[in-house]
C-alpha cells in the first residue's frame, strides 16, 4: 500500500489523514457534523477545528483516483437499486463495494 500512495504522490500526512477518516468512525462522524449544521456560525466555528485535517484529505482525494467497477454501496438498510444516480453531496461520502459493511452502517 505505501508503494501505492507513493505513485499517487501522497504525502505521509495525507495517508494518515485518510486512515483516521477510514479506520476511527467516531473521529469520522465529528469531522461529517461540519457538513451538516444549519446554523451558519455553528458550522464555521466547527470548520475551523477541522481545517487542517480537511485539506489533506482534499488533497489526498484530488491525487487518488479509483475507477471502481461494479456496485457501491453506501450505509443501507434497505436495498433499492437504482439505474442511474445523479447526486450532489456537500462533504464526504464513505462508501464501499462489500454490502455487509454497507448493513452495518445502515442503522
Amino acid at each position: 500500500k505505501l508503494r501505492e500512495a507513493k505513485q499517487l504522490g501522497l504525502s505521509l500526512a495525507q495517508v494518515v489523514g485518510a486512515k483516521l477518516y477510514t479506520d476511527f468512525d467516531g473521529l469520522q462522524r465529528e469531522y461529517r457534523k461540519c457538513f451538516r449544521i444549519e446554523n451558519g456560525a455553528a458550522r464555521a466555528k466547527r470548520q475551523r477545528m477541522f481545517v487542517h485535517w480537511n485539506g489533506l484529505l482534499i488533497d489526498a482525494c484530488k491525487r487518488a483516483h479509483d475507477d471502481i467497477k461494479g456496485l457501491l454501496y453506501h450505509g443501507v438498510s434497505l436495498l433499492n437499486k437504482a439505474q442511474t444516480f445523479s447526486g450532489t453531496y456537500y462533504g464526504p461520502v464513505s462508501t464501499t463495494t462489500d454490502l455487509k459493511i454497507a448493513k452495518q452502517f445502515g442503522g
